[in-house]
């Protein structure tokens, strides 16, 4: 007995043809590592002593955008991406 094999389906976005699977859980990972860093950072900078609140949200924001990089690196090693170049 055979086992078919499911064909992803692809969707085109800006120009670009994608797997719709892995561009949603691309997606969905970034926010997830941006939010968390971020409220992480603004549930530890508040509860420090003598920080002025806007220097407290500005260093959260420093730690919302280190998740934003760190969710790049991880999108690049984990969505799998082919490169298929048309030649006229």
């Amino acid at each position: 007995m055979k086992e078919k094999k499911s064909v992803p389906q692809y969707t085109e976005v800006w120009n670009d043809t994608v797997v719709l699977r892995e561009l949603l859980m691309s997606c969905l990972i970034s926010i997830i590592l941006t939010m968390s860093f971020f409220l992480l950072g603004k549930y530890y900078f508040n509860s420090l002593d003598g920080i002025d609140p806007g220097m407290a949200d500005g260093f959260a924001l420093l730690f919302g955008l280190i998740g934003c990089v760190m969710s790049i690196i991880f999108n690049l090693f984990y969505i799998n991406q082919n490169v298929a170049s048309m030649v006229n």
